[in-house]
């Protein structure tokens, strides 16, 4: 009598090359992972790019020098990283270290000292705003204030006029 063939009992069943391709497709998912972490910190920098570009921002450049020399290391940093990633990929290997879990930590450390640069500009130019409209509504209310006093004076002037007979 002939043997049923039943999934279980392959021949061709080999549970060596199903772990090698279930580790396989696991690096595969964890390398698109890094490349979706590299690709969201290139999003980061142009997004501080076009921060740094705006009116408001190179309107208030002397008053945010300091963190904006931060953001310009940190970008060279960043872009270096991204370049070279290969190169460092392989010397945290040969230093037995998880490669994923470090650029993880670049990655979020990098976009992380990015986002607090940025906020920390965006407060510093703000504040100056707020500080500008403040002095603007003084202004304005001590203008108010003589306004008032020289129509006060007009309408004096006018009740003790002497009209003419």
């Amino acid at each position: 009598m002939r043997e049923l063939f039943t999934p279980s009992h392959s021949p061709s069943r080999n549970p060596g090359i199903e772990e090698n391709a279930r580790m396989n497709t696991q690096m595969v998912l964890t390398q698109m992972n890094r490349d979706q972490s590299i690709n969201k910190l290139l999003f980061k920098i142009g997004h501080v790019y076009s921060f740094i570009i705006e009116d408001d921002t190179l309107t208030s450049i002397n008053l945010i020098w300091e963190p904006l020399v931060k953001i310009g290391e940190l970008v060279h940093k960043g872009v270096q990283f991204i370049q070279n990633y290969a190169e460092v990929k392989s010397f945290w290997g040969r230093l037995h270290k998880n490669i994923f879990t470090e650029t993880d930590s670049m990655i979020a450390t990098y976009r992380k000292d990015l986002d607090m640069l940025t906020q920390q500009c965006w407060d510093m130019i703000t504040h100056d705003m707020r500080s500008d409209v403040h002095k603007v509504l003084g202004d304005v209310t001590t203008a108010r204030d003589g306004i008032s006093c020289i129509l006060e004076e007009v309408a004096r002037a006018d009740d003790t006029s002497v009209t003419p007979l």
